[in-house]
């Protein structure tokens, strides 16, 4: 009975070797060996980017649900996203009313970071009732933050010019093209 849960693992382990392997075999494969080693080096920068950035939600969300004792508890539900994503949104409304716009090379990390840090102590504030943080009261109130948070970002999206573009592609997740190993490491 306690073997079923190892097994599971070494299945999706197996098939997250075998879907890398596909990912990396895909597409045109030149004849001349530099260029498909620079494609590959490429190729495999933006699987172990995707690969190390996957690990990391996973561990944030699993530290959330035991820290809250909550199954639910993840960092969308808490808000965290939601107060990242507003935040980006600002900066770049800010940006914008300032005359420069947001270079494609620019990166909106220190505005996610404190907004979702932000949200965090206000979802901590909010949900302390008589110096006590209820793990239920906690996720309430992040689910609250989480949608007030959403509205103004489609809010301020809807007042840039291009509608929030760059940085919407940006909110929804994508790995960057110059994600190379430098960045990784």
């Amino acid at each position: 009975m306690h073997s079923r849960p190892w097994i599971i693992l070494a299945v999706l382990v197996a098939v997250l070797v075998g879907l890398s392997w596909w990912r990396l075999s895909i597409g045109a494969h030149p004849a001349d060996p530099v260029a498909l080693k620079q494609i590959l080096s490429i190729r495999r920068s933006h699987l172990a980017s995707g690969l190390i950035v996957g690990g990391a939600l996973s561990l944030a969300g699993v530290l959330l649900q035991g820290l809250l004792r909550n199954p639910l508890a993840s960092p969308d539900i808490m808000g965290l996203a939601s107060g990242a994503g507003l935040a980006v949104m600002i900066a770049s409304y800010i940006a914008f009313t300032m005359g420069s716009q947001a270079a494609p090379g620019s990166s909106p990390l220190v505005p996610a970071l404190v907004g979702a840090f932000a949200t965090l102590a206000l979802v901590y504030a909010l949900s302390q009732r008589r110096g006590v943080i209820d793990p239920v009261s906690m996720v309430l109130v992040g689910v609250i933050i989480s949608i007030t948070a959403a509205a103004g970002t489609l809010l301020v999206q809807q007042l840039l010019p291009d509608r929030g573009l760059y940085s919407g592609r940006w909110l929804f997740g994508g790995i960057d093209e110059d994600a190379g190993w430098w960045r990784i490491g």
